[in-house]
């Protein structure tokens, strides 16, 4: 997954090729194929784009033109395909393979999610299991004995295009041709800012899931269809980045046990339905328009799919940003990817995010100056996407005095909202983790105050962090500070959590 620049990256590949005279495009050498293969095998073999999107981004983020007839010669020439091929008798062996890893996936509820084939292509389960059921049907009907029956179902869910559709078609045609930039992007989410209480609540809801506090997450979301409806009134310029933030978080589920989860998930379920009804009935959008039918789909949806379902339309929307932008160095569409690297996984953020990120941070200081809300803004998001790279590479980032330090700049800045709950937070949680228990307790108090103090965050997250710091006090043998936190919290925001 490629993140688009606003500069080409492949310089030196550009700057190799040789015109000639009455040649409107270059000659591309043997050794610029061999140095782009990888980043073309990525985008569509490893991403899926058609060869037309593969085309326009090698040309757009690494200054690579060729035909589309010389992009297939290639292609056919390394062997990358996407028709499914499969050799002699090797449709049984894999029918045994996605039996026992789906068998192995409900076992450790982690779905492997592709395959290779002896050809070397790598196939998802879900197009495998298609291409073998749709083979089969087309046995049956030649009155050969069909393999099907033996096919279950791989545990990853099926994803319906359309969703991707409709998160396409409600971006582009709302903003195709207003938005081209990053900086006009930005100017944008600025004078149409997203709905803070409903992001609150998010945040809130998920902390409590992480702590296993199913009552606490199912009180908070008894605000969540006023709220909702109150988005779907406004629709933000971000609303389905937000959406989808949500519902990805509230579908999660991974910290309960089942049963939990199940009555999760129905409730999620109708709110979802009750958001649908409001943008058919009060909102009255009309029948065709992408978010109604969005909502619609999304009410049909099996709730054990639910949570697949949001994070792959979470990803759609991302990308669907960048294609609609020439230069999208924008800090809010960088958020975006950060937001979901850090659900997804680090892998799921594109490969040249971290380049972006500095990039833009050096030219908002220069812009704005180092105070200004977007340097700090990106500047939040630069320590993040640190902190995912540590984790993903096994180091642990409290640990690393780089990241540390790029945290305490960001307090010295003065964020504001959730980017300041964030970096409180993530320094408190440092400091624990070094063994700093002074430094601790101070930064999660001022992180504390902070959240009582501000009217959206006050009863969605406050609760959240003063539970943390009463187990730590308790970790720490600091009973007696353990039992005034527990009366503060009770003074401030009751013996219980309330809608």
């Amino acid at each position: 997954m490629e993140l688009a620049t606003s500069e080409p990256m492949g310089t030196q590949a550009s700057a190799a090729r040789t015109q000639y005279p009455g040649r409107t495009r270059s000659f591309t050498t043997e050794a610029q194929w061999a140095t782009q293969q990888p980043m073309i095998k990525k985008l569509y073999v490893d991403e899926g784009r058609t060869l037309q999107e593969v085309m326009d981004t090698m040309k757009r983020d690494f200054g690579f033109d060729a035909t589309s007839k010389m992009y297939k010669k290639r292609l056919k020439m390394w062997g990358y395909r996407k028709n499914i091929s499969l050799r002699h008798g090797e449709d049984n062996n894999l029918i045994q393979i996605l039996n026992n890893r789906t068998q192995l996936s409900e076992h450790s509820k982690t779905p492997s999610h592709s395959l290779r084939l002896r050809n070397g292509q790598l196939v998802s389960q879900e197009r495998l299991a298609t291409y073998l059921r749709r083979r089969e049907e087309g046995r049956a009907r030649a009155n050969r004995p069909p393999l099907i029956k033996a096919v279950r179902s791989p545990d990853s869910v099926y994803v319906p295009e359309a969703v991707f559709f409709q998160v396409r078609t409600y971006i582009h045609g709302q903003w195709k041709g207003i938005i081209t930039s990053g900086e006009q992007l930005d100017t944008l989410r600025e004078e149409r800012p997203a709905n803070g209480e409903w992001n609150a609540l998010a945040h809130g809801v998920r902390y409590a899931l992480e702590q296993k506090r199913l009552n606490d997450a199912l009180v908070l979301l008894r605000r969540a269809p006023v709220i909702l409806t109150n988005l779907i009134e406004k629709q933000p310029v971000n609303m389905l980045q937000v959406l989808f933030m949500s519902l990805s978080y509230f579908t999660f589920g991974g910290h309960l046990e089942r049963p939990e989860t199940d009555q999760l998930l129905i409730v999620v379920k109708h709110l979802i339905k009750y958001a649908a009804v409001f943008a058919t009935q009060d909102k009255g959008l009309p029948g065709n328009h992408p978010l109604r039918q969005l909502l619609t789909m999304l009410t049909h949806a099996d709730e054990n799919d639910l949570h697949q379902l949001v994070m792959e339309a979470w990803r759609v929307n991302c990308q669907s940003w960048d294609v609609l932008m020439d230069r999208p160095r924008s800090t809010h569409a960088i958020s975006s990817w950060i937001a979901h690297g850090e659900f997804a996984g680090f892998d799921a953020m594109p490969s040249n995010l971290g380049n972006i990120i500095e990039l833009t941070l050096n030219n908002n200081a220069v812009t704005f100056g180092e105070y200004h809300r977007r340097t700090t803004h990106t500047l939040q998001m630069y320590s993040m996407y640190l902190t995912y790279k540590d984790r993903a590479n096994g180091r642990d980032p409290y640990f690393n005095k780089e990241i540390v330090a790029v945290f305490e700049d960001l307090v010295r800045r003065g964020p504001q909202g959730l980017l300041k709950a964030d970096a409180l937070s993530w320094l408190a949680r440092a400091c624990r983790a070094r063994g700093e228990r002074e430094q601790s307790e101070r930064y999660m108090r001022d992180l504390i105050e902070f959240l009582l103090e501000d009217a959206v965050h006050r009863q969605s997250l406050a609760r959240g962090f003063m539970n943390d710091l009463e187990t730590w006090f308790v970790e720490w043998g600091e009973k007696q500070k353990a039992a005034e936190l527990a009366t503060w919290r009770e003074q401030e925001l009751g013996a219980e959590v309330t809608a």
